[in-house]
């Protein structure tokens, strides 16, 4: 009967194989390294001690069976027991079985209510603004479950709940996820805050009405050659040359130094999105050691993440592409599924109008428990390269 105990550092529960009691194993999650309840299984037949070796007959000269064997310690918890290829591969299945299949439809259905949830929220319905913001909770705590999940070891996906109350299942899993977007993404809010408070934007000058006045009547009978002559040959503006009007616009100033901010917009458009494609990049390693660790802890753990990035650098870099290739069919595929059924729509209007909410919601789920899984088994194979651990 396999042995269930508990993690003496992290809490984590664990299993071994029954007779393993007594023998040393590490957690999957923090490394502890601690004895198995029980006992070693005591030996059927009990031998006599070998008698002590005479003087000079120690070590490899001794006989074969005086010599002294130490068996090695069996950890009753093993590592991975495929590759991380063939890991990734199963992760596509699970979505398909047993408890996976009903929380990829919950999780499904939960992204195709956000939509309204969503619109009716920017008309600043306060309900809506509730129930939007715990189910968006509730995915993220399905989310980090799945990560968690996978990397203890285990191949299944998680039955989710409310056990755990509304503020651990529901309202702490979104500041996490909130707070761990806006860690990464912190140089890009700095970045843009700077440009805004470097280029203020320029308030456009009221229209001067008096600019108005050479398209008025007035101006044009001032204009007309007629009326020029008559004030050239009056007496009293005699001699005064040329006769200003008075009906004409002012004129313009003359143009000052000004900074080209053409070349600046780019540059600043440039820099925005090398940092908006930075957070991304480190996203992935936050994520985890929030889920595991805490936001807090993960905060303070900055430096020992980019450490193991740089220590995992191929297996991280494999793993982004792996995400960016997991987005890129996601979109890809909810596209296609939505143009397809807008062609089927005209000879079935009603059910190609339902599949086509329901249709793209579940293909968006379903790769982001594809792209959870990928996060989790990135620990669950290369946790021994990090440069932190769980606590």
């Amino acid at each position: 009967m396999p042995i269930d105990f508990i993690c003496e550092q992290c809490g984590r529960k664990m299993r071994a194989p029954d007779g393993t009691g007594g023998r040393k194993a590490s957690c999957p999650i923090c490394g502890q390294t601690q004895l198995i309840p029980g006992e070693l299984p005591s030996p059927s037949v009990e031998l006599e001690p070998p008698a002590s070796p005479a003087p000079g007959l120690r070590g490899q000269n001794a006989p074969a069976d005086l010599r002294t064997h130490r068996r090695p310690v069996m950890s009753g918890i093993s590592g991975p027991e495929r590759s991380f290829a063939a890991d990734v591969a199963l992760s596509f299945k699970l979505p398909f079985k047993g408890a996976g299949l009903f929380l990829w439809i919950m999780i499904g259905l939960i992204h195709l209510i956000l939509v309204p949830l969503g619109a009716m929220v920017l008309f600043g319905d306060p309900l809506a603004m509730l129930g939007f913001f715990s189910l968006c909770g509730w995915l993220c705590s399905c989310y980090f479950a799945i990560i968690l999940e996978t990397c203890s070891g285990k191949d299944d996906l998680p039955t989710m709940g409310l056990s755990g109350g509304l503020w651990d299942d529901v309202f702490a899993p979104l500041l996490k996820f909130m707070g761990s977007l806006s860690v990464v993404m912190l140089p890009l809010i700095v970045w843009n805050v700077a440009v805004s408070a470097a280029n203020p934007e320029v308030e456009e000058p009221p229209i001067d009405p008096s600019a108005m006045l050479p398209f008025s009547p007035d101006a044009q009978r001032f204009n007309d050659p007629t009326m020029q002559q008559f004030l050239q040959d009056d007496p009293f503006s005699a001699g005064a040359g040329e006769i200003p009007n008075p009906y004409a616009a002012p004129p313009e100033p003359e143009p000052e130094m000004i900074i080209d901010l053409e070349s600046i917009s780019v540059v600043s458009i440039l820099a925005s999105l090398g940092l908006y494609l930075l957070g991304l990049f480190l996203w992935p390693m936050m994520i985890l050691t929030v889920v595991i660790n805490g936001l807090f802890a993960a905060v303070g753990k900055i430096p020992e993440q980019l450490a193991s990035i740089f220590k995992a650098l191929p297996q991280y870099l494999s793993i982004c592409g792996m995400l960016l290739g997991v987005g890129l069919i996601a979109v890809l595929s909810t596209v296609g599924v939505t143009i397809l059924l807008g062609m089927l729509g005209e000879s079935h209007k009603i059910m190609a109008s339902i599949l086509t909410g329901v249709l793209p919601s579940l293909i968006l789920s379903y790769f982001i428990i594809i792209a959870m899984r990928i996060i989790g088994l990135f620990y669950r194979h290369y946790k021994t390269r990090f440069a932190w651990k769980a606590e």
